[in-house]
């Protein structure tokens, strides 16, 4: 594939990782990286789906030791040795030299002559992109990305935690993720079950995005510590919502019929303490993160719910695409909202006529 090789970059857009090389000093590493915040190119779909597969299997996939969850709407390249990227990745941790790791990964013997075929444009989006995830690895950014496997649906799941105390209030300030909005043209790209895992939908512009990049691995919980917020050049930031300790993991809340009807096969682990949702039907029995249900018991939440949705919403449904479910969805929710502001409405009224 090749995304956009023939435009040119401009100067505006350019991440000079220059600025930042040699500093051997995490806290002036991470304070410099503050200056290159706004200066970002924005993505296509299609871009930011290939980009993230590509960012995720030359990072966070030889540091993790498996293969995360992929977009897969194209064939990845051939990547360089695990052992190779591991190698460079871990003395990029002791170093910070963030120019260095960012030439050796996107441009350098590491890349493979897949990305240094790549247009200049392409070269940038993936320097841009892999710098996100770059920041998952410097100490002073306050969170890292592991390994999960506490969920059924999940093979080679990831989490985020917390490496510092957070505060109420608070955004973690390099714990970002990119958006690009969906269009009935994209809806090809999204397939139920396997890659509609990081589908949100702005109430600011009143639309459907795909979100990527580290703060996509945050998952779910009921009772959250973080949530999302839209900022400016399409990016989603994450704000502290409740104090955070370190080792602790971030979380938000997805929404209120992600893992099915009422969140009935949720798996978080305040369903767990609580004996809701998926725990709700197994007897409140405990499952800690360590214990994995067979492949035979598995259930995939995603697929479940869709099925599901499909059903009440009626036959002409099954022909709807994922995003068109996913907006059908969206516009019942509305729907919903409505007509409990209308009781609220009209049970204020009678209660003001009483008082009269």
């Amino acid at each position: 594939c090749q995304l956009l090789g023939n435009q040119k970059n401009t100067g505006s857009d350019y991440v000079d990782f220059a600025v930042i090389n040699n500093q051997r000093n995490s806290r002036s590493a991470v304070q410099t990286l503050r200056t290159l915040m706004d200066r970002r190119t924005r993505m296509s779909v299609k871009e930011l789906c290939e980009i993230d597969d590509l960012a995720t299997s030359l990072v966070l996939d030889p540091l993790l030791g498996f293969r995360t969850h992929k977009m897969n709407i194209t064939p990845l390249p051939v990547t360089p040795c695990w052992d190779k990227l591991k190698e460079a990745l871990v003395q990029f941790q002791h170093t910070h030299d963030f120019n260095s790791i960012s030439e050796a990964l996107t441009v350098g013997e590491l890349a493979g002559n897949y990305l240094t075929s790549l247009g200049s444009h392409c070269q940038e989006l993936l320097r841009q992109h892999v710098f996100q995830y770059l920041r998952a690895f410097v100490l002073d950014s306050g969170f890292k990305i592991e390994s999960c496997d506490r969920y059924s649906s999940e093979t080679n799941g990831a989490k985020v935690t917390s490496t510092r105390h957070w505060f109420a209030g608070q955004r973690v300030e390099f714990l970002l993720g990119s958006t690009a909005k969906l269009s009935p043209v994209d809806s090809p790209v999204l397939r139920p079950g396997v890659n509609d895992f990081s589908v949100m939908y702005s109430t600011r512009k009143c639309c459907v995005l795909l979100y990527l990049g580290p703060a996509a691995f945050i998952n779910h919980d009921c009772k959250p510590n973080c949530k999302y917020l839209a900022a400016e050049r399409n990016i989603v930031v994450v704000e502290v919502i409740r104090p955070i300790s370190p080792g602790e993991e971030f979380t938000c809340y997805y929404g209120d019929g992600f893992f099915g009807d009422k969140n009935e096969m949720c798996e978080c682990y305040t369903c767990e303490r609580d004996g809701e949702g998926h725990f709700k039907y197994r007897g409140k029995q405990p499952h800690s993160e360590t214990t994995k249900d067979t492949v035979s018991q598995k259930y995939h939440l995603r697929e479940r719910y869709l099925c599901h949705h499909r059903e009440k919403s009626g036959p002409d449904s099954h022909n709807m695409g994922s995003l068109e479910v996913l907006i059908f969805s969206v516009l019942n929710l509305a729907i919903t909202c409505c007509k409990i502001c209308c009781k609220i409405l009209f049970s204020s009224c009678e209660v003001s006529l009483i008082l009269e």
